[in-house]
């Protein structure tokens, strides 16, 4: 579609739900901010090797995925319900916020695979969490935003701490094949490429020494994914979620 017609349908949209009674709504609109809030995911620990970024890109709302454990430091949770109850009519203001005028503070997302769909992801890269909860809130069908989008299908992973292990832990992600191969380029660097788009959501963060907090980060990150698709549990390779994880791990060669 053209951009016309997604403003058209923007537009539309706000105008039936301005006409709404506030105390119809109340309930439906807590509801997608605290869906918003809840299914939250951790942000990737790895890059894409390539990304083109795109201006003015056409996405639905409810792909926007807010970083778990973010803190809502300008606006609160409170305030983007009453906000997004008061703007909820206001198409042409709600527009503004996405990125319709040049060198504006614009919605501004990185582009990732969803662990289990061909569907992608987005996640706020520099603006807009609290904007798209309030986008989120009032449930518009559509939102424009800058977009850093993939252009490889492999990852750089740079890791500090204990990398023997995080090693370890690749390989079990090769074994079970969740990883195709990976290549270690330096004593930080590594290069992977993934078979699913799971595997870039469940390596852990960059820089931990402790085994058990990086056994903790993982878990978390598992748990976080069956959270957000509870109809895809049984797609995570049962050696993760197992109470065996450590020692898989630790024997995966």
């Amino acid at each position: 579609m053209k951009n016309k017609q997604y403003i058209e349908m923007i537009k539309n949209y706000c105008i039936a739900e301005d006409k709404k009674k506030i105390d119809d709504i109340k309930g439906e609109y807590q509801e997608r901010l605290d869906n918003y809030i809840y299914y939250s995911l951790y942000m990737p620990s790895c890059a894409n090797c390539s990304t083109i970024e795109i201006d003015g890109l056409w996405i639905e709302p409810y792909k926007i995925i807010l970083s778990n454990g973010f803190e809502f430091y300008h606006h609160s949770p409170k305030e983007i319900f009453e906000y997004s109850i008061k703007k909820r009519g206001d198409y042409e203001f709600l527009i503004s916020q996405m990125n319709s005028e040049p060198h504006t503070n614009i919605l501004d997302l990185k582009e990732y695979p969803s662990p289990f769909t061909q569907d992608k992801l987005y996640m706020v890269r520099l603006n807009g969490n609290h904007r798209t909860g309030v986008f989120r809130t009032i449930g518009l069908p559509f939102v424009t935003a800058r977009i850093e989008k993939l252009n490889s299908n492999k990852w750089t992973y740079l890791v500090g701490g204990n990398i023997w292990f995080v090693e370890k832990f690749l390989n079990l992600l090769v074994k079970i094949k969740l990883i195709e191969n990976y290549e270690r380029r330096n004593s930080k660097k590594y290069i992977i490429i993934p078979k699913t788009g799971l595997a870039i959501w469940i390596l852990p963060g960059n820089y931990c020494i402790s085994i058990v907090k990086i056994l903790k980060d993982i878990r978390k990150r598992i748990r976080l994914i069956e959270n957000l698709y509870p109809d895809y549990k049984n797609k995570i390779p049962k050696k993760l979620r197992s109470k065996l994880l450590l020692l898989y791990i630790l024997i995966s060669k």
